[in-house]
């Protein structure tokens, strides 16, 4: 592999691997957290769907526990 390819794998490739997967791992343990504190947010489409579908939070993870 020559230098550039390496530099651009590196550069462009992982790097946007990393920033991807601190992302995401970010939002896994902000999931985990308890309500208030970066766990279940009020508002927005998704909270709406689970409201409209199972009436509220605790229903919904009722039915997927």
């Amino acid at each position: 592999m020559s230098k550039l390819q390496l530099t651009m794998h590196h550069t462009k490739h992982h790097q946007a691997y990393v920033n991807g997967g601190h992302v995401l791992h970010s939002l896994f343990w902000e999931n985990l957290a308890p309500a208030g504190k970066g766990g279940w947010s009020t508002g927005g489409a998704l909270e709406d769907a689970i409201n409209g579908e199972f009436g509220g939070f605790e229903r919904f993870r009722k039915e997927f526990s």
